[in-house]
């Protein structure tokens, strides 16, 4: 099985995800790769949605925190997950970018929102596409709660 829920949010170049505070790293798919996080070994701060030229999956290496979150300075509004990490590991976002490529996405898939990114938590799978196994008669739950906020200055 692989459940990967997630919400879809506007977003604009003053839209950051949070990770937890102790992320020190992030992956892709498959886990083939890591990177520092927030800032990038290459020196980029890949917490900012304005920062992705092209489409991009960022996975949290984090089995210790609850929850992360997105927020737009401007709007000083966010969205954030919160579930138990043994439970439900997986935290990840997903965007188009920003390049004209990804514009190309927005219209394709939005009515008429422009860019969003995908804000994704994972049960039983830290990443994508990481099984985790049914036995026959077998059943298996969990609870993801999504919660609005406002006003906390990101």
């Amino acid at each position: 099985m692989l459940c990967f829920a997630n919400v879809a949010v506007s977003v604009n170049d003053q839209y950051q995800v949070i990770f937890p505070p102790s992320t020190q790293l992030s992956t892709g798919h498959f886990k083939r790769g890591f990177d520092k996080w927030p800032i990038s070994d290459e020196g980029v701060d890949v917490s900012w949605w304005k920062n992705h030229p092209g489409g991009t999956s960022i996975f949290a290496w984090n089995y210790q925190d609850d929850f992360f979150a997105g927020y737009d300075h401007g709007k000083q509004a966010g969205t954030m997950s919160v579930a138990d990490h043994n439970i439900v590991p997986g935290k990840k976002f997903f965007e188009w970018g920003t390049n004209a490529g990804a514009r190309n996405w927005d219209k394709n898939l939005t009515d008429s929102d422009g860019p969003y990114i995908e804000l994704m938590s994972g049960a039983y799978s830290d990443n994508q596409p990481d099984y985790s196994w049914l036995q026959p008669y077998e059943g298996r739950s969990f609870s993801m709660n999504w919660y609005p906020f406002r006003d906390i200055g990101g």
